[in-house]
């Protein structure tokens, strides 16, 4: 009877362990689409964050420090959604950068261009690599709204994947 008894409470542990596995794998699942974290100043951003900027050049750059927590490489790009403000559009206003840097950026557009900016597994971006900076001190107040996602190999979205919208404010001081 004890032997039945012992027999019985192993199979019973046994299935609680096999059941928690499977929840586990399916949790993994679900959150697959979360594969970066992206961090400015120290803090994780968020979802439709604002990050509001008082200066040009160096204290006005938007750094982002840009993780994979995947096993595999994954591919970036961002996205200018919108512009509002005086933004004079000519080259050397700004400087945008996800891999390459571009000093002139377009609304609706998706940079780089041509290209895919591409972490390894466990890879963080490199310092410089990631960022958004107003470089025109005649602009008057300037809203970027920006959107970081991600890409298969041709640079087409994968909408089942995360993305994050964020917002870099430059207000006059």
């Amino acid at each position: 009877m004890k032997k039945i008894k012992s027999i019985l409470l192993f199979v019973m542990v046994v299935v609680v362990f096999s059941s928690c596995k499977k929840d586990e794998v399916e949790e993994q699942i679900i959150n697959n689409a979360d594969n970066y974290k992206v961090v400015v100043d120290g803090v994780e951003l968020s979802d439709n964050a604002e990050k509001i900027y008082h200066a040009i050049g160096d204290a006005g750059n938007m750094e982002l420090s840009i993780k994979n927590i995947s096993s595999e490489s994954i591919n970036l790009k961002m996205k200018v959604v919108s512009i509002t403000g005086n933004y004079s559009g000519v080259g050397g206003s700004m400087n945008f950068c996800i891999g390459s840097c571009y000093t002139f950026v377009e609304e609706g557009k998706s940079y780089p261009i041509n290209e895919i900016y591409t972490l390894g597994a466990g890879q963080t971006s490199q310092q410089g690599a990631v960022h958004v900076q107003n470089l025109d001190d005649r602009s008057g107040d300037l809203t970027f709204k920006i959107k970081l996602f991600q890409v298969d190999g041709s640079g087409n979205e994968l909408t089942s994947k995360k993305s994050i919208t964020f917002t870099y404010k430059y207000v006059t001081p």
